[in-house]
């Protein structure tokens, strides 16, 4: 059994946030503002786009997937998704389009990497895949870090290429003197979207709840089912 659920919500909610961020330099004109540096009106727009009618890709399409779809749909996009664990009428059914992972980054202005952790998925994002992404795309990433090459994706926006919103990293706690710290292009964060008070008291709720059902003979509803064709595939590590 999993809490996946639980966490879902508040992990897409913060994924929408970094995509936002991103669009709109949000964090990055607050700290030029703190610096006395602050750009009035168009000046500080000038590379800002809209989350509205743009272009979107999913890459995976499991809880964390299913949650942001619901928060996107007020913002009309045309959303595309790769997930080779799902098939094309799944996917349809959710009202997204279903693409291999090329079209997925090569036709997308926001892609959100959700994807887990598993032999097949390590670095499924490389340099030959965020080569793809159109110049001034926006990546946001809060799933697994072994899904994306971290020095590819580095590169790309130390070179003004690509704009990233990291929440998760190969090593925790990050170094200090890793160079993701000093480049204008990423919002940071530190592991932070899904663990918060609600989603632990989520947890504790549907917990008790299947609890409760198993101690009247009942089958549980509320954890998350593993599916024994998929748990020998994670190489989800703990979070500390």
């Amino acid at each position: 059994m999993g809490c996946g659920p639980a966490y879902a919500q508040a992990v897409a909610e913060y994924s929408l946030a970094l995509a936002l961020d991103l669009a709109r330099g949000i964090s990055r004109e607050d700290r030029a503002f703190r610096a006395g540096q602050e750009r009035y009106v168009s000046d500080g727009n000038a590379d800002a786009v809209l989350l509205h009618g743009s272009d979107v890709g999913l890459v995976g399409f499991g809880n964390l997937g299913r949650s942001l779809n619901r928060l996107l749909a007020p913002f009309r996009p045309t959303l595309r998704v790769y997930d080779p664990w799902l098939p094309a009428g799944v996917l349809r059914e959710h009202g997204v389009l279903p693409a291999s992972l090329d079209e997925t980054l090569t036709r997308s202005r926001f892609v959100f990497v959700l994807a887990t952790a598993t032999d097949d998925s390590r670095h499924l994002i490389g340099e030959r895949e965020l080569a793809l992404l159109p110049d001034g795309a926006r990546l946001v990433l809060v799933s697994r870090a072994p899904v994306v090459d971290y020095p590819a994706l580095l590169d790309h926006v130390a070179r003004g290429r690509l704009l990233a919103g990291i929440d998760v990293w190969p090593n925790e706690p990050v170094a200090a003197d890793d160079p993701a710290r000093d480049l204008d292009g990423l919002v940071l964060s530190a592991h932070r979207a899904g663990g918060i008070p609600q989603a632990f008291q989520a947890i504790g709720d549907m917990v008790l709840d299947d609890l409760t059902l198993l101690a009247q003979g009942l089958p549980p509803v509320r954890m998350q089912s593993a599916a024994r064709e998929l748990v020998g595939r994670y190489r989800n590590r703990p979070v500390s």
